[in-house]
């Protein structure tokens, strides 16, 4: 496998940059608005903040001051919507139910402030010259309204799930909106239009997978699906670790993409699953991943933020996994590797939060796991 750089996204965005970078924020903001196709009454610009009333909740879309990584310009954008300003459970309680409740993402991530006991839900993504093409697709903006569609459609649930207060907040200049944008509802289209469950069939896997053969990671797969496996305790693949006196497996991170997993709301579409190979503590585990996710949404990271990290299994399973899911209306040729390598670089980041920096670095430079 190819050894990874020293110095990853993270790295270099958390560094202040010698000199102020281009800056195409604005851009980018005027863009999404112009795809997003929503009315200027219902729209407010102003501090770098694209905020849009769909219902009487918004919509913040916000796009960080420019930094630099790989020589490029990026502006970190996130698309936030606060379900509550305060829950009225525990932390550890609302964590176990976001926890419970993120397996079936729009892609965003439901999460919960430790300080201010918020209740979010986010996603994000990295503009840069080098990723135009995902803004000009029409993919970002597909995330936000499929991510922000869905909170607002959940709130009265999640509000009760939470025993949490709603936020209602007033348009600057037209006032309360008492209706929901025509928009909000596009996540309830997917899964009953035939022609668009059919996109990804059209279009498959095979780029990923081509992608990670290249990188010289253990890999499977076919135009309907993939596996692959990331370094993380070790770089040796969990096939052969037993073989070589490494235990049964559980070393490195298992990563999939699948076309026959249909969401319950989104209906078919490219399924992707990162599992991180540790067995985490049950009484541990949704406040662990509460707080990867809320570091994905207020951390730089370098890597989108679409879909949310939870256990397909049940907590004590002690398993930890990252789920998102494409629905056809995404499908774009190319997309299925931009979603994987993406993948890879979160376990990556992962692994810096939760192993040991010296047996990071001795993964990475494949050496024995120790």
């Amino acid at each position: 496998m190819e050894t990874p750089p020293t110095r990853l996204p993270w790295h270099e965005l958390n560094d202040e940059p010698a000199s102020r970078p281009t800056d195409h924020g604005e851009e980018v903001l005027d863009l999404l608005q112009e795809q997003l196709q929503i009315d200027d009454e219902w729209v407010d610009r102003s501090n770098r903040t694209l905020t849009w009333w769909g219902a009487n909740n918004p919509l913040i879309i916000h796009v960080s001051e420019p930094r630099i990584a790989q020589g490029d310009p990026v502006v970190k954008v996130t698309a936030d919507h606060l379900v509550s300003e305060r829950v009225g459970l525990s932390f550890d309680a609302a964590c176990k139910r976001a926890f419970a409740m993120n397996p079936v993402t729009n892609g965003m991530a439901l999460w919960v402030d430790p300080g201010s006991l918020a209740l979010h839900n986010t996603a994000t993504f990295y503009a840069h010259p080098g990723n135009q093409s995902i803004l000009d697709n029409k993919v970002v903006a597909t995330v936000f309204l499929l991510g922000y569609g869905a909170s607002v459609i959940q709130t009265p649930d999640l509000l009760e799930a939470f025993d949490a207060l709603p936020r209602v907040v007033p348009h600057p200049l037209s006032g309360l909106r008492t209706d929901m944008d025509e928009l909000i509802f596009y996540p309830l289209t997917l899964s009953s239009h035939p022609k668009v469950q059919n996109m990804w069939n059209t279009i498959g896997v095979l780029d990923a997978l081509e992608m990670f053969l290249q990188q010289g990671l253990f890999s499977n797969g076919d135009e309907t699906g993939l596996t692959t496996e990331f370094p993380f305790a070790s770089d040796v693949p969990a096939s052969m670790q037993a073989g070589l006196g490494f235990g049964a497996g559980g070393m490195t991170s298992l990563y999939r993409q699948t076309l026959d997993d249909p969401h319950p709301f989104m209906g078919a579409g490219l399924s992707s699953r990162l599992r991180l190979p540790p067995h985490f503590e049950r009484d541990t585990i949704a406040v662990l991943a509460n707080g990867l996710n809320w570091a994905e949404a207020n951390e730089m990271t370098g890597f989108p933020s679409w879909g949310a990290w939870t256990s397909l299994l049940s907590p004590e399973a002690g398993e930890l996994d990252h789920v998102f899911h494409s629905p056809g209306a995404m499908a774009r040729w190319g997309l299925a590797s931009v979603i994987g390598f993406s993948s890879g670089l979160r376990s990556m980041w992962a692994q810096e939060r939760l192993l040991d920096e010296e047996l990071v670095a001795s993964v990475r430079r494949g050496g024995d796991p120790g």
